[in-house]
Protein backbone atom coordinates (compact mmCIF):
# COMPACT_ATOMS: atom_id res chain seq x y z
CA UNK A 1 0.00 0.00 0.00
CA UNK A 2 2.88 2.38 0.65
CA UNK A 3 4.05 2.01 -2.96
CA UNK A 4 0.55 2.63 -4.26
CA UNK A 5 0.08 5.71 -2.11
CA UNK A 6 3.42 7.19 -3.15
CA UNK A 7 3.25 6.39 -6.85
CA UNK A 8 -0.42 6.77 -7.77
CA UNK A 9 -1.47 10.34 -8.45
CA UNK A 10 -5.12 9.38 -8.09
CA UNK A 11 -5.26 6.90 -5.26
CA UNK A 12 -8.44 4.93 -5.53
CA UNK A 13 -10.66 4.57 -2.52
CA UNK A 14 -10.92 0.87 -3.40
CA UNK A 15 -7.14 0.44 -2.94
CA UNK A 16 -7.27 1.99 0.51
CA UNK A 17 -10.32 -0.06 1.50
CA UNK A 18 -8.75 -3.24 0.10
CA UNK A 19 -5.68 -2.59 2.25
CA UNK A 20 -7.85 -2.03 5.31
CA UNK A 21 -9.81 -5.21 4.65
CA UNK A 22 -6.75 -7.36 3.96
CA UNK A 23 -5.11 -6.43 7.26
CA UNK A 24 -8.24 -6.42 9.40
CA UNK A 25 -7.19 -9.59 11.24
CA UNK A 26 -3.73 -8.30 12.15
CA UNK A 27 -4.75 -8.20 15.80
CA UNK A 28 -4.79 -12.01 15.83
CA UNK A 29 -1.16 -12.19 14.74
CA UNK A 30 0.49 -9.16 16.26
CA UNK A 31 0.49 -7.18 19.46
CA UNK A 32 -1.69 -4.02 19.51
CA UNK A 33 1.12 -1.80 18.19
CA UNK A 34 0.75 -3.28 14.69
CA UNK A 35 -3.03 -2.85 14.27
CA UNK A 36 -2.61 0.69 15.62
CA UNK A 37 0.14 1.37 13.09
CA UNK A 38 -1.92 -0.12 10.27
CA UNK A 39 -4.79 2.18 11.25
CA UNK A 40 -2.38 5.11 11.12
CA UNK A 41 -1.35 4.19 7.55
CA UNK A 42 -5.02 3.87 6.61
CA UNK A 43 -5.87 7.30 8.02
CA UNK A 44 -2.94 8.96 6.26
CA UNK A 45 -4.04 7.31 3.01
CA UNK A 46 -7.58 8.61 3.40
CA UNK A 47 -6.28 12.08 4.18
CA UNK A 48 -4.07 12.14 1.10
CA UNK A 49 -6.96 11.01 -1.08
CA UNK A 50 -9.20 13.69 0.46
CA UNK A 51 -6.61 16.37 -0.24
CA UNK A 52 -6.17 15.26 -3.85
CA UNK A 53 -9.91 15.32 -4.39
CA UNK A 54 -10.06 18.90 -3.07
CA UNK A 55 -7.60 20.28 -5.61
CA UNK A 56 -9.58 22.61 -7.86
CA UNK A 57 -8.91 23.60 -11.47
CA UNK A 58 -5.98 26.01 -11.61
CA UNK A 59 -7.29 29.54 -11.55
CA UNK A 60 -6.25 32.64 -9.66
CA UNK A 61 -9.17 32.13 -7.28
CA UNK A 62 -8.08 28.61 -6.42
CA UNK A 63 -4.40 29.26 -5.74
CA UNK A 64 -4.68 29.44 -1.94
CA UNK A 65 -6.93 26.39 -1.77
CA UNK A 66 -4.68 24.34 -4.03
CA UNK A 67 -1.50 25.44 -2.25
CA UNK A 68 -2.96 24.36 1.08
CA UNK A 69 -3.90 20.92 -0.21
CA UNK A 70 -0.68 20.51 -2.19
CA UNK A 71 1.31 21.24 0.97
CA UNK A 72 -0.70 18.65 2.86
CA UNK A 73 -0.25 16.11 0.06
CA UNK A 74 3.51 16.71 0.13
CA UNK A 75 3.55 16.21 3.89
CA UNK A 76 1.67 12.93 3.48
CA UNK A 77 4.03 11.78 0.72
CA UNK A 78 7.03 12.49 2.95
CA UNK A 79 5.32 10.60 5.81
CA UNK A 80 4.71 7.60 3.54
CA UNK A 81 8.30 7.66 2.26
CA UNK A 82 9.59 7.47 5.84
CA UNK A 83 7.38 4.47 6.57
CA UNK A 84 9.49 2.01 4.59
CA UNK A 85 12.11 2.08 7.36
CA UNK A 86 9.45 2.16 10.07
CA UNK A 87 7.71 -0.91 8.66
CA UNK A 88 10.96 -2.85 8.75
CA UNK A 89 11.60 -1.91 12.36
CA UNK A 90 8.05 -2.61 13.53
CA UNK A 91 7.69 -5.98 11.81
CA UNK A 92 11.24 -7.29 12.23
CA UNK A 93 10.66 -8.65 15.71
CA UNK A 94 7.67 -10.64 14.44
CA UNK A 95 9.30 -11.92 11.26
CA UNK A 96 12.91 -12.52 12.36
CA UNK A 97 13.48 -16.29 12.24
CA UNK A 98 17.20 -16.17 13.04
CA UNK A 99 16.74 -17.07 16.70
Amino acid sequence: ILNILIKDENVKKEDILKFRSSVSTSGFLFKPEIPTYIDEIYKHGLNMRRCKKNILPNTKENIDNNNKFNDEINNELMWFARQFDVVEIKFKKYLDISM
